[in-house]
């Protein structure tokens, strides 16, 4: 049997590494052989976050349905959400917030996902999240017109 849970010298494993890879057929092999879906690294990064992140939506898929956690946060306090907006992977975004991920998470900086991706000119990200934090009850339009304008201003 492989050892599948084995980790590099900054304790990533296999899953972790394929996960950024968008390389499915390997991901369901490690998972089918133990692989742990919510390892996480020396910097608190799981698999998830790195399919967020490179906008695997197979992958991130995938380890949702294995039972992934959609709200981990990293060492810097960077949240799923945050990865794949920043990221502009729409698709992404709106995998996870249909999952119950957490919008207003924030990062060691106190910025949200709103934040990183109005900063960024992120235009269809910055309108969706909008549009579902309030459809949620999260801030309404004018807190997040005042977002959007911090954010451009940065």
């Amino acid at each position: 049997m492989p050892n599948v849970a084995v980790q590099d010298w900054h304790g990533s494993t296999p899953l972790c590494e394929t996960s950024s890879n968008s390389h499915l057929d390997i991901a369901w092999f490690l998972v089918e052989h133990g692989a742990n879906v919510a390892a996480q690294d020396l910097c608190g990064l799981t698999p998830l976050h790195e399919a967020s992140l490179y906008g695997c939506l197979n992958i991130t898929q995938s380890l949702v349905k294995h039972g992934a956690n959609v709200t981990p946060q990293d060492q810097c306090g960077l949240a799923l959400l945050q990865n794949g907006s920043w990221n502009d992977h729409l698709d992404i975004a709106w995998f996870l917030v249909q999952h119950g991920t957490n919008m207003a998470a924030q990062d060691q900086r106190r910025s949200t996902p709103l934040h990183l991706v109005s900063s960024d000119s992120h235009l269809d990200i910055t309108w969706f999240l909008c549009q579902a934090q309030h459809q949620r009850g999260s801030p309404g339009p004018a807190q997040v017109a005042n977002l959007i304008t911090a954010g451009q201003a940065t």
